[in-house]
């Protein structure tokens, strides 16, 4: 099993298992991000958001991960800036 020691490590292994959305186009935080996590929640992977438009961070959700696999311990959290 492969270690998880931060959050690089997690979502790179989240990558290599396919289960992430790596959104790099820009998303507006007030419009745009809680209807994309809806709908990718709906398919059961988290989501990697690189540019958020007045968050100044990246952004991250584990909202509706995978229930199995090396992640499956973690617990499920609400969109936070990293």
């Amino acid at each position: 099993m492969d270690a998880i020691d931060d959050l690089r490590s997690f979502l790179d292994l989240l990558g290599r298992h396919g289960a992430i959305h790596d959104i790099t186009a820009p998303v507006d935080r007030v419009h745009e991000l809680g209807a994309i996590l809806k709908a990718c929640e709906q398919d059961g992977r988290a989501t990697w958001f690189h540019d958020v438009a007045r968050c100044g961070k990246p952004c991250s959700s584990t909202t509706g991960g995978p229930s199995s696999g090396p992640w499956s311990e973690t617990s499920k959290t609400r969109p936070s800036c990293a």
